[in-house]
């Protein structure tokens, strides 16, 4: 699920579609409701069969709407205007080589809303240039930013990230790929562990 404030949208995956309703039919929905634990009724705006959906995200200006399904690798991203007038036609897709994503993380800076880190199920760690519709290419010229990637998040103002590796360890990133900082493994960490999730706070 996630939620485009600015354009008061909310958009969520099930089984077998994507849907897409405004967060104001949602208030207005739960206004009947008696109870805090009663299961309201809702009529999303929008339904698209679309199968088997493992992420979803949308920009931080609201603008496009990305989308990974659990097999075949690589996204689509749907413009936002589009899409909440009706038009399910998604605006590009972006191939992978059919490695499944595990993860898309949306800039956090809305001058860069169109930059989207996207993690494979193979540790692969690229960058989305959603203006450029491919993915941006590190130092060494290639599209991976770093290997062995479990999770990433972005620094408050999206211009580096950090990036957990499978041996429990991290690494903070700029946005070509360098290596800016390494941070350990924890001690205390057990032995065959690794990080799923991880915040870039600004201390």
């Amino acid at each position: 699920m996630s939620i485009a404030s600015s354009r008061g949208l909310l958009a969520a995956a099930g089984p077998d579609s994507l849907i897409l309703t405004s967060t104001e039919s949602i208030r207005n929905a739960y206004k009947g409701a008696k109870s805090k634990e009663e299961v309201v009724p809702l009529e999303p705006q929008l339904q698209i069969p679309i199968p088997r959906l493992s992420c979803l995200t949308f920009t931080v200006d609201g603008s496009h709407l990305v989308i990974a399904a659990e097999q075949g690798g690589g996204f689509a991203a749907f413009n936002t205007d589009r899409l909440s007038g009706g038009d399910t036609k998604s605006a590009f897709e972006v191939p992978t080589e059919g490695v499944a994503i595990k993860a898309l993380v949306p800039n956090p800076a809305v001058e860069l809303a169109h930059i989207v880190g996207v993690v494979l199920e193979n540790g692969h760690l690229f960058l989305a240039n959603l203006q450029e519709k491919m993915f941006a290419a590190s130092e060494s010229g290639r599209p991976t930013m770093y290997e062995g990637v479990t999770c990433m998040a972005w620094s408050p103002r999206g211009k580096a990230m950090i990036a957990g590796l499978q041996n429990g360890s991290a690494v903070q990133l700029s946005q070509t790929g360098k290596v800016m900082a390494v941070i350990p493994r924890p001690p205390e960490l057990e032995a065959g562990k690794i990080g799923m999730f991880i915040p870039y706070r600004c201390l």
